[in-house]
């Protein structure tokens, strides 16, 4: 929790950028940056990439698909029971995707999967994953797996008259992966060519520039104005910077396939996701990092040897990378580290801010990922700069 003692400026600011790189053996590099300054130079915003690059190597895929198909889910069944009183559990049924989509809910762009499960007699009924959905879709509507799903459990309710309770059916994902040639075994990405690493790459960028529905949010003028939400004004430049990122990644693709004819032909792939902050949106990552405010407690808090001492413990904290450390930013990484530049005098005064409940005046930093195909080597890291 964030806690404000002092003054609170009405001018502050949170970004976080995106830039997705390929660079080629022949030397040469394709980016795709996606900057939320675009649409919103005032307040910034936030872009991301979804999952993240470990996401592209080999087996990566699989390994997420095997947490899935683990798991049971139940189906939204709305029609008479009569189709499954002849379904019993074990028997195979087919799956059919309905709806694959992005909503806004509640002010979050969420995906809304749909599936349809459909035995010998007709549909069973349907199946909306909350967190899982994507991961089902893309196996069914890849060509790497044959997928289907097996029922688990069948409650029947009690036969009265008039009854119109709904039977309770549960499945599961079965997914067959394809036999893999021996070169596909041996490759380091999960892709086929170099247009399907671009659809990945560019698909996995997104930001928050979506509109809000007019019945869950207020626009923040048309509020002063005693008015509902149109957002038209916001949708307008929502809709700008949205064309403008679909004509970016398309170019980005153009540039990539037509210089770059096979994955063998690629170096590197890299993610870098910057982060900048200043005023009340800060996430003042230092002052929540408890084990460096203990540390720093101690600092401002000895004299003598024992001073000495903890400066030398607080200096080896923060040259420690530790996966604790993440908020928003560097969520995920295991390997978090601190970007620290000053000596003992600095760490004093950086040890005495964070006991006076002082926020930083501004913050930034930067998530890198990377896979090097030359070495096969993919390294992730968050890198926080303290001040």
């Amino acid at each position: 929790m964030k806690i404000r003692t002092d003054f609170v400026t009405n001018s502050s600011s949170s970004n976080y950028c995106v830039t997705v790189s390929i660079e080629g053996k022949s030397g040469d590099c394709y980016s795709l940056f996606d900057n939320p300054y675009f649409y919103d130079p005032d307040n910034g915003g936030e872009a991301y990439f979804k999952g993240g690059l470990k996401n592209a190597l080999n087996g990566s895929f699989d390994s997420r698909l095997a947490d899935v198909i683990s798991r049971d889910f139940k189906l939204d069944y709305d029609r008479t029971n009569e189709s499954v009183e002849n379904i019993k559990v074990g028997a195979k049924v087919k799956l059919k995707l309905k709806k694959y989509r992005e909503v806004i809910y509640c002010c979050d762009k969420m995906l809304e999967v749909v599936i349809e499960a459909i035995g010998e007699n007709g549909l069973l009924g349907t199946f909306s994953p909350r967190f899982d959905g994507e991961i089902i879709a893309q196996a069914i509507k890849g060509r790497k797996y044959d997928v289907e799903g097996v029922v688990t459990s069948i409650t029947l309710p009690p036969k009265r008259k008039n009854n119109k309770g709904k039977p309770a059916v549960s499945i599961r994902v079965i997914a067959d992966k394809k036999d893999k040639t021996e070169n596909e075994k041996c490759r380091l990405l999960d892709f086929d060519s170099v247009r399907e690493l671009c659809d990945f790459l560019t698909s996995s960028v997104d930001d928050n520039s979506y509109s809000y529905d007019g019945n869950d949010i207020y626009n923040y003028r048309d509020f002063m104005d005693g008015e509902e939400a149109g957002c038209t004004e916001d949708e307008a430049v929502d809709d700008e910077h949205r064309d403008y990122m679909d004509e970016e990644k398309a170019y980005f693709t153009k540039e990539v396939t037509k210089n770059i004819k096979n994955i063998s032909d690629i170096k590197r792939i890299s993610v870098i996701r910057e982060y900048n902050a200043w005023g009340e949106y800060a996430d003042c990552i230092s002052n929540n990092d408890v084990k460096l405010c203990e540390h720093a407690n101690k600092v401002t808090n000895t004299t003598g040897e024992e001073h000495k001492e903890a400066l030398k413990n607080m200096l080896d904290y923060i040259n420690t990378s530790n996966g604790e450390r993440g908020q928003r930013f560097g969520c995920g990484f295991n390997d978090f580290r601190y970007n620290w530049e000053g000596g003992y005098k600095e760490l004093e005064k950086l040890a005495e801010r964070l006991m006076s409940n002082s926020g930083p005046g501004c913050e930034d930093g930067t998530e890198f990922s990377e896979i090097d195909l030359e070495t096969g080597k993919y390294t992730e890291y968050a890198v926080f700069n303290l001040y």
